[in-house]
């Protein structure tokens, strides 16, 4: 459908493992939750969110295949914290324009100005969501294999 709306669109997909993303997703929706009750139920949170991603992963793999392979390009998330400007000039590379100086400049200067954890650290756990390892690599095996495991 987005193409259909955007048919020159390029589709960023970043790759980050579910043992990460999932429960740093449920700390944000816990956050923004907690402004509008007094108790979050945090485990049945968990539950939600996992059973939400599986579903979008396994609908986004079915999709994937009709998708030009010009328009969708994947990047890993480490890859993005390890160095964000070679992934920035393979994105550019990747949609055909060219990555100035002046654009990298700009973005290094912003990089140095926002430092990773400068306002603190996220922290997050899958147990304090009623997850662990064994539920999330049973659940996204196939796109682990596909992805993120070489």
């Amino acid at each position: 459908e987005l193409l259909k709306v955007f048919p020159d669109a390029i589709l960023i997909h970043t790759h980050r493992h579910h043992n990460q993303a999932i429960p740093s997703y449920c700390s944000l929706s816990e956050a923004s939750r907690i402004v509008f009750t007094k108790k979050v139920d945090l485990k049945a949170m968990g539950k939600e969110w996992v059973n939400y991603w599986a579903k979008g992963v396994k609908m986004f793999e079915k999709v994937r295949p009709t998708i030009p392979h010009n328009q969708l390009i994947d990047l890993k998330y480490t890859d993005m914290l390890k160095d964000p400007l070679a992934q920035v000039q393979k994105i550019y590379e990747f949609a055909g324009r060219n990555f100035t100086e002046e654009a990298r400049g700009s973005m290094q200067n912003w990089l140095n100005a926002n430092p990773k954890d400068k306002k603190g650290k996220h922290h997050y756990s899958l147990e304090k969501y009623g997850l662990n390892e064994g539920i999330i690599v049973d659940l996204f095996k196939d796109y682990l294999a596909k992805h993120l495991v070489h």
